[in-house]
């Protein structure tokens, strides 16, 4: 491939989970036919894929083979993904292609290549476990050195059972949006990193010496933060994110300015899922904009053992608000009004006790 088509499709690496990347792929479906590279297609994404092309993406010779395949039968405009595992694979091949996309394959999963990266340019690193705010800065790199930060994510220690529980709150005009020493970070971490073009999070710890990096990784990332973001500003970065991957322009103007939050809810303990309920009167209130339920009943709950960076969460509800401090408020009251149970699965018939 010579140039990207500027009508082509865009490669999708991995559809992801439903309850956690179904947005991100409605927003980039609605902007361009996309071609999904999975080992299975989900029914969920079915709707949203124009093609999809059975691969192990897990094996970078067989998704390069996959696309030269695909490029000789329909034009190919990016490959991008939403999936961190998948990240360093797409823009390994948009490079191998000559199509846009990200412009370095990073992050490994342990973030040594973040740190090493970020200590030869000496910047300031933190330890999660550092007193400060934690906060998540989503930003837009549209060139070598023309960061945009779009929206900032606030973490917060969450009560229920699940020690690193977190609730995660966005207020489109939060005042760090105007902090100086925050773009400066971000805009060295960035160029530390040499991310040149896509979308980039850096996580970063408030401390009484300044913002401190914890972390950073490239791509739209899990959606539901994204999702967070359409709704306090009304930016869409998968929109965004598909723009970029195919050479355009993304519209990054904010036009809404409200605040929303999340909150993951978890079961006490490991087991089987016996029950899962939100109780009135919170299914009633309109500033509830979801509720989304991650398991099924009967489904064996490991909190031992988490599935992703979020544990092994039960569901989540996500809520609107004039302030982070309400949404604060009201993400209590839907931990208040969801009851959780979990049991010892069921011996089967004819089966000896243990």
């Amino acid at each position: 491939m010579e140039r990207p088509h500027p009508d082509g499709a865009l490669v999708l690496l991995g559809a992801g989970h439903r309850a956690l990347h179904g947005y991100a792929l409605k927003q980039i479906a609605s902007a361009r036919p996309v071609v999904i590279f999975d080992e299975v297609l989900r029914g969920w994404a079915r709707p949203y894929a124009t093609r999809f092309v059975p691969v192990n993406t897990d094996d970078r010779a067989l998704l390069a083979r996959a696309l030269d395949e695909l490029a000789q039968e329909t034009p190919v405009a990016g490959v991008m993904s939403y999936l961190a595992e998948h990240t360093g694979a797409a823009a390994l091949l948009a490079h191998r292609s000559h199509l846009p996309g990200t412009s370095m394959a990073m992050v490994p999963p342990d973030g040594k290549f973040v740190r090493r990266a970020l200590v030869l340019q000496g910047i300031p690193l933190a330890h999660e476990e550092n007193p400060g705010a934690r906060v998540t800065a989503e930003c837009a790199v549209l060139g070598p050195g023309q960061v945009r930060l779009v929206a900032v994510v606030r973490r917060h220690t969450a009560p229920g059972p699940w020690p690193d529980a977190v609730d995660y709150t966005l207020q489109a005009d939060d005042q760090l949006l105007g902090h100086p020493p925050l773009h400066d970070i971000v805009r060295r971490t960035v160029t530390a990193l040499g991310v040149g073009l896509g979308l980039v999070r850096v996580h970063l710890t408030l401390t009484g010496a300044g913002p401190r990096v914890t972390g950073a990784e490239t791509g739209v990332g899990n959606s539901l933060l994204p999702h967070l973001v359409q709704l306090a500003t009304g930016v869409t970065l998968p929109s965004a994110a598909a723009a970029l991957a195919t050479g355009g322009l993304p519209e990054l103007t904010p036009r809404r300015s409200h605040a929303a939050g999340i909150r993951f809810l978890y079961s006490a303990g490991s087991g089987m899922l016996r029950s899962a309920a939100v109780r009135h009167p919170l299914t009633s209130r309109r500033w509830l904009e979801r509720f989304e339920w991650m398991h099924n009943i009967g489904d064996e709950i490991d909190s031992a053992r988490p599935v992703h960076r979020y544990g092994d969460p039960v569901g989540y509800g996500v809520v609107l608000a004039p302030t982070a401090q309400e949404c604060r408020h009201r993400l209590l009251q839907v931990g208040e009004h969801v009851h959780i149970q979990v049991g010892r699965r069921r011996a089967l018939a004819g089966a000896a006790p243990p």
